[in-house]
């Protein structure tokens, strides 16, 4: 059984997430994205979906929707 998940990435290449960073939370910097483009990725088990978010755990343009 195969099942499709769909990835937004971040068209202006911002993060799409705030993030913060340091022992004292530090946020980094951030801006409301307005364009997105979206692809399917299809995961047929846990382990295919393990790979795919690795794959994308260092994307910070990129998530999961």
């Amino acid at each position: 059984m195969s099942e499709v998940i769909t990835i937004l990435t971040s068209g202006s290449g911002n993060q799409i997430a705030k993030a913060f960073v340091g022992l004292e939370f530090v946020q980094q910097r951030f801006s409301i994205g307005r364009s997105f483009t979206v692809y399917e990725e299809q995961v047929s088990d846990l382990e295919s979906l393990s790979r795919l978010l690795q794959k994308l755990e260092n994307e910070p343009t990129k998530t999961i929707i």
